[in-house]
Protein backbone atom coordinates (compact mmCIF):
# COMPACT_ATOMS: atom_id res chain seq x y z
CA UNK A 1 0.00 0.00 0.00
CA UNK A 2 1.46 3.38 -0.96
CA UNK A 3 1.82 6.32 1.43
CA UNK A 4 -0.90 8.18 -0.50
CA UNK A 5 -3.40 5.38 0.05
CA UNK A 6 -2.92 5.42 3.81
CA UNK A 7 -5.32 7.55 5.80
CA UNK A 8 -4.21 8.48 9.26
CA UNK A 9 -5.88 10.59 11.88
CA UNK A 10 -2.94 12.60 13.09
CA UNK A 11 -3.04 15.69 15.21
CA UNK A 12 -1.32 18.61 13.52
CA UNK A 13 1.75 19.83 15.30
CA UNK A 14 1.53 23.21 16.95
CA UNK A 15 4.12 25.83 17.63
CA UNK A 16 3.55 28.33 20.41
CA UNK A 17 3.99 31.83 19.03
CA UNK A 18 3.59 33.81 22.24
CA UNK A 19 1.30 34.58 25.17
CA UNK A 20 -2.01 36.31 24.61
CA UNK A 21 -2.79 38.95 27.19
CA UNK A 22 -5.38 37.99 29.81
CA UNK A 23 -7.57 40.90 28.68
CA UNK A 24 -7.64 39.68 25.07
CA UNK A 25 -8.25 36.10 26.15
CA UNK A 26 -11.09 37.17 28.47
CA UNK A 27 -12.62 39.41 25.79
CA UNK A 28 -12.50 36.63 23.20
CA UNK A 29 -14.12 34.20 25.63
CA UNK A 30 -16.83 36.75 26.42
CA UNK A 31 -17.45 37.32 22.72
CA UNK A 32 -17.71 33.58 22.08
CA UNK A 33 -20.17 33.20 24.94
CA UNK A 34 -22.24 36.18 23.76
CA UNK A 35 -22.20 34.79 20.22
CA UNK A 36 -23.45 31.41 21.44
CA UNK A 37 -26.24 33.13 23.39
CA UNK A 38 -27.30 35.05 20.27
CA UNK A 39 -27.37 31.83 18.24
CA UNK A 40 -29.49 30.21 20.97
CA UNK A 41 -31.89 33.19 20.98
CA UNK A 42 -32.17 33.04 17.19
CA UNK A 43 -33.11 29.37 17.48
CA UNK A 44 -35.81 30.17 20.04
CA UNK A 45 -37.10 32.99 17.84
CA UNK A 46 -37.25 30.65 14.83
CA UNK A 47 -39.37 28.23 16.85
CA UNK A 48 -41.64 31.09 17.92
CA UNK A 49 -41.80 32.32 14.32
CA UNK A 50 -42.92 28.88 13.17
CA UNK A 51 -45.61 28.78 15.85
CA UNK A 52 -46.88 32.19 14.76
CA UNK A 53 -46.85 31.11 11.10
CA UNK A 54 -48.92 28.05 12.03
CA UNK A 55 -51.39 30.24 13.94
CA UNK A 56 -51.68 32.59 10.97
CA UNK A 57 -52.26 29.68 8.61
CA UNK A 58 -55.00 28.31 10.87
CA UNK A 59 -56.69 31.73 11.00
CA UNK A 60 -56.58 32.05 7.21
CA UNK A 61 -58.10 28.58 6.76
CA UNK A 62 -60.80 29.41 9.29
CA UNK A 63 -61.58 32.75 7.61
CA UNK A 64 -61.77 31.14 4.17
CA UNK A 65 -64.08 28.43 5.50
CA UNK A 66 -66.31 31.01 7.16
CA UNK A 67 -66.46 33.07 3.95
CA UNK A 68 -67.36 29.94 1.98
CA UNK A 69 -70.13 29.03 4.46
CA UNK A 70 -71.51 32.56 4.45
CA UNK A 71 -71.38 32.69 0.66
CA UNK A 72 -73.43 29.49 0.48
CA UNK A 73 -75.91 30.83 3.02
CA UNK A 74 -76.36 33.99 0.97
CA UNK A 75 -76.59 32.06 -2.31
CA UNK A 76 -73.44 33.61 -3.76
CA UNK A 77 -72.07 31.61 -6.70
CA UNK A 78 -68.65 30.05 -5.96
CA UNK A 79 -66.98 31.85 -8.90
CA UNK A 80 -68.13 35.26 -7.63
CA UNK A 81 -65.42 37.45 -6.12
CA UNK A 82 -66.81 39.12 -3.07
CA UNK A 83 -65.96 40.56 0.33
CA UNK A 84 -67.68 41.82 3.44
CA UNK A 85 -67.90 45.58 3.89
CA UNK A 86 -69.77 47.21 6.77
CA UNK A 87 -71.67 43.99 7.44
CA UNK A 88 -72.75 43.63 3.81
CA UNK A 89 -71.66 41.05 1.23
CA UNK A 90 -70.27 43.08 -1.66
CA UNK A 91 -69.29 41.76 -5.08
CA UNK A 92 -65.91 42.87 -6.33
CA UNK A 93 -66.18 43.66 -10.00
CA UNK A 94 -63.14 43.43 -12.31
CA UNK A 95 -61.58 46.72 -13.12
Amino acid sequence: MSDEAKTENTTPSVKILGDVTPEVSQTLNSLRQASNEVVFRIGRLEVEKQRLMNQLSEMEVRAASLMEQEGKRLGIEPQTTWTINDGKAVEIQGG
